[in-house]
């Protein structure tokens, strides 16, 4: 049984801090390969300003490098609303009686139990959620405590020190015409430029 990683979010634009997150992934978890899972509209969002194929683009550009990473289109060939459940299904379905580990940031962690049929999402995955600091990681071990209870739910929180960027960020400072050098990758940028995205 192999250990498939599952890392999804907007990627909108993809960020430094999403690229330490998924080396910090790769050198603290056993994994067998860790999918990077652009959503095609988030079930938050009626649509989002950059095409699905754009930002699956700049998540090649972003983790294209990282040893053991892969970017996955299944939810932008699913097209439509993109729910957790329905991606983990289909993974089921690729990766056959392999474990599925499900990573989710802390904020969506704390609102899981909300989500579209979360009860199958904790049946067929684990989740591991990262935290921002010790006050953070109380919070999100008591509600883990919580999901275990209420959903049987195989969750784990992990200490992590985080890069603090957001796409928001990044947008909101290229639409004032700051640089944003640092704060995403040089491959990503050069994309975001020539494509004049986010102004």
């Amino acid at each position: 049984m192999k250990r498939i990683g599952i890392f999804g979010g907007t990627f909108n634009p993809p960020h430094e801090g999403h690229v330490h997150f998924v080396r910090a992934i790769m050198a603290r978890v056993a994994l067998d390969r860790l999918l990077i899972v652009p959503t095609n509209i988030p079930p938050h969002k009626d649509t989002v300003p950059v095409s699905a194929e754009m930002r699956l683009e700049m998540a090649k550009l972003a983790f294209g490098e990282v040893c053991g990473v892969e970017i996955s289109d299944i939810e932008i060939k699913a097209s439509g609303t993109s729910y957790t459940v329905d991606t983990l299904e289909d993974l089921e379905r690729i990766y056959p009686g392999d474990e599925l580990v499900f990573f989710v940031g802390s904020d969506m962690f704390l609102s899981m139990e909300h989500w579209h049929r979360a009860g199958k999402i904790f049946k067929m995955c684990s989740v591991i959620c990262a935290a921002r600091d010790s006050e953070d990681a109380a919070k999100l071990e008591s509600h883990a405590v919580s999901l275990r209870e209420r959903f049987g739910a195989r969750c784990e929180v992990l200490a992590m020190e985080p890069l603090e960027v957001s796409s928001t960020q990044v947008r909101e400072m290229i639409g004032r015409g700051e640089d944003t050098s640092g704060l995403v990758p040089e491959a990503v940028k050069a994309y975001i430029d020539e494509k004049r995205l986010y102004v």
